[in-house]
């Protein structure tokens, strides 16, 4: 009897600790499961966002070019090379009469005017002159060539110059300090202060007129140059001039007769020169050696 009970007691013990161990594996059991489901659900979740994010399609229009960028939607400003061009033309003419009248002509056809001439000559002797040219730069390639027809061309030299920086850069800053100029004149006008405050503001404001006009200026020398184009045009007058011909046989043999002929002529007035610079010296060494002969000839009679 007392065995009996004895087992039913241990049969009681092992249920009640076969359900708490149960109860504690579910408990575990369940608290690992809602730890992974707490901890997957953010992971999901941002998966979903990123998929979504991922998921969206770019306007294809909204895709900007290189260089299409525009700063508030305003064009740029365009900018206009500015060049000044020179050149050095240099002619010969047999006849110097009527060539300033034909320069003028041209200048007038090419709405072009002369700076600066100058001529040179007298009477009987070859004549030249020099004119310094402004003349348009739509005009500047066709005026060269028609002054060329003028007489017959010896030289060309042309140049350029580009002065596109300098002009834009003192572009703005006249306008820089024209708005400082305007700042000041704001600032006298409402100036109610000393006396010497406002002689200061004055000082202040004339300096920048100043400067503000000493750019002008260099800004319409900029302008006029980039605006007309600078010819200096030389002519020489030789009378009987042959244009140079062709290197053919007959031109070498003619070349080399002339150049001869001009080396005879030129050792012939070479020696004139000289008999005149040297008969006065001989005249005057001369006398002491005919005094000398004249003596040996005398104490010799004797």
């Amino acid at each position: 009897m007392q065995s009996f009970a004895c087992s039913i007691v241990s049969l009681c013990m092992l249920a009640f600790v076969d359900v708490g161990c149960g109860g504690g594996m579910d408990e575990m059991s369940m608290n690992r499961d809602e730890k992974a489901a707490m901890t997957a659900e953010p992971m999901d979740s941002a998966n979903n966002t990123n998929t979504a994010e991922l998921s969206q399609t770019v306007d294809e229009s909204q895709i900007g070019q290189d260089g299409d960028a525009k700063a508030n939607g305003v064009e740029p400003e365009k900018i206009q090379r500015q060049i000044i061009y020179t050149a050095q033309l240099n002619l010969v003419v047999e006849e110097f009469d009527g060539l300033p009248e034909k320069v003028t002509k041209l200048l007038s056809e090419h709405d072009g005017f002369v700076a600066n001439s100058s001529l040179q000559g007298s009477s009987g002797s070859p004549r030249s002159g020099t004119w310094t040219i402004r003349v348009p730069i739509r005009q500047y390639g066709t005026f060269l060539e028609a002054v060329k027809m003028l007489g017959e061309f010896q030289s060309l030299t042309t140049g350029s110059r580009e002065v596109t920086a300098e002009y834009y850069d003192v572009q703005a800053r006249i306008k820089n300090k024209q708005r400082q100029e305007q700042r000041l004149l704001e600032l006298l006008e409402k100036r109610t202060g000393k006396l010497q405050d406002i002689l200061q503001v004055e000082e202040q404001l004339a300096r920048v007129r100043e400067e503000v006009e000493r750019m002008q200026g260099r800004m319409r020398v900029l302008t006029d140059l980039t605006a007309f184009s600078t010819i200096t045009l030389t002519v020489n007058e030789i009378k009987g001039y042959i244009p140079p011909a062709a290197p053919t046989f007959g031109n070498q043999i003619a070349r080399a007769w002339t150049s001869t002929f001009d080396a005879l002529l030129s050792t012939g007035k070479s020696l004139v020169i000289g008999i005149v610079v040297i008969g006065p010296w001989l005249l005057i060494l001369s006398i002491p050696v005919i005094l000398f002969t004249r003596l040996f000839r005398i104490k010799r009679f004797l």
